[in-house]
């Protein structure tokens, strides 16, 4: 959001806003990610011995000097703010996303971000974060209505004394100028602070700027809806809320998955479902598609999930999928060992 503003200060908040219903962040692989700052500062190094930086002032200079590539701004900052001690109560719960190398963040219908992730770059399908039934697919559990403390220099343990008493010995190795600018600084550096601008950029966007709308998310021309391929370097999914190892499940529930031996479908097998609700001795199933060793995903019929009511009886072994979506290895063992006499009844 900050750079947004500076790059773009004289444009309208509400237009800025529109523009941003969509961010994605991406991570370069291990190894790689210290590439284009590693050539920065070799720049900056090389600059450095052959001219002298005696100042701060100075400094500045000979970083945006160094680098002919592109133009380079620098500035000093005397404060931050404190963004993860202010959200930190209002976050939820995260788990895996160390892994995944791409994070889409969209603005919903409902005004609120949903994240999604994918491994690499050129993954063309995003997946969504794993969660709870009873748990919301945002990063946060409400937004805050406070704003964070500022985080500003703490001289305290720093003898300023000390330091300008040092400056005679350093005297003749300085220029007139050098040893004034030095002079100037040690004498106002506990007021380094003061006067300056404190205002919470991101806080005037949301909470001043009502007449913003989310809108939709809208596809990339090279995002196309197809799975992604089995993976060797398979990740597990982002989880988001609370985590709880689960167990498998004893006996038929709504949510838990099922394998059936249906006879009207002879050549579909595994044939995988999840409970969608219980009748009496019925269950009504909403069908997955899938194979022993890929992930299973949602089965659509004339262009919506399909769902079938079967006998508890039909049910063969009930179970939940990996965190990748895939069968577990014991289910997998029942079902090749009934696989045969499932085709020879057939």
């Amino acid at each position: 959001m900050y750079f947004f503003y500076f790059a773009l200060k004289s444009f309208n908040f509400k237009s800025l806003l529109l523009l941003l219903f969509q961010i994605k962040i991406g991570f370069l692989m291990v190894g790689h990610t210290h590439e284009d700052i590693d050539q920065l500062f070799s720049c900056v190094a090389k600059y450095l011995n052959k001219y002298r930086a005696s100042t701060l002032d100075h400094l500045r200079s000979a970083v945006e000097n160094s680098y002919k590539k592109l133009p380079i701004t620098s500035s000093i900052i005397s404060y931050l703010h404190d963004i993860k001690n202010w959200l930190v109560p209002y976050m939820q719960d995260i788990r895996y996303h160390s892994k995944p190398h791409q994070f889409k963040f969209v603005l919903a219908q409902t005004g609120k971000c949903i994240m999604s992730y994918k491994n690499w770059s050129t993954d063309c399908t995003w997946c969504e974060c794993a969660r709870e039934m009873d748990t919301l697919p945002y990063l946060l559990k409400e937004s805050p209505a406070d704003i964070p403390v500022l985080c500003t220099p703490d001289f305290s343990n720093a003898d300023i004394p000390k330091l300008k008493k040092s400056l005679a010995s350093v005297a003749n190795f300085l220029r007139i100028e050098e040893r004034d600018w030095w002079e100037e600084f040690l004498n106002n550096i506990e007021e380094i602070t003061e006067g300056n601008e404190q205002r919470f950029l991101l806080h005037d966007i949301i909470f001043n700027d009502n007449n913003a709308s989310p809108m939709r998310e809208e596809s990339d021309g090279n995002e196309t809806d197809i799975s992604d391929s089995d993976n060797e370097n398979e990740i597990r999914p982002v989880h988001i809320g609370k985590f709880s190892k689960r167990k498998p499940p004893q006996q038929l529930d709504v949510g838990a998955m099922v394998a059936t031996a249906l006879r009207r479908y002879p050549t579909e097998w595994p044939q995988i479902g999840k409970i969608f609700s219980i009748n009496n001795n019925e269950v009504e199933v909403v069908w997955y598609t899938g194979t022993y060793t890929s992930r299973f995903v949602l089965c659509e019929k004339d262009g919506q999930e399909w769902r079938e009511i079967i006998s508890k009886e039909e049910v063969i072994s009930i179970f939940n999928l990996t965190p990748t979506s895939r069968l577990p290895t014991n289910v997998i063992v029942k079902l090749k060992e009934l696989r045969d006499d499932f085709l020879n009844e057939s």
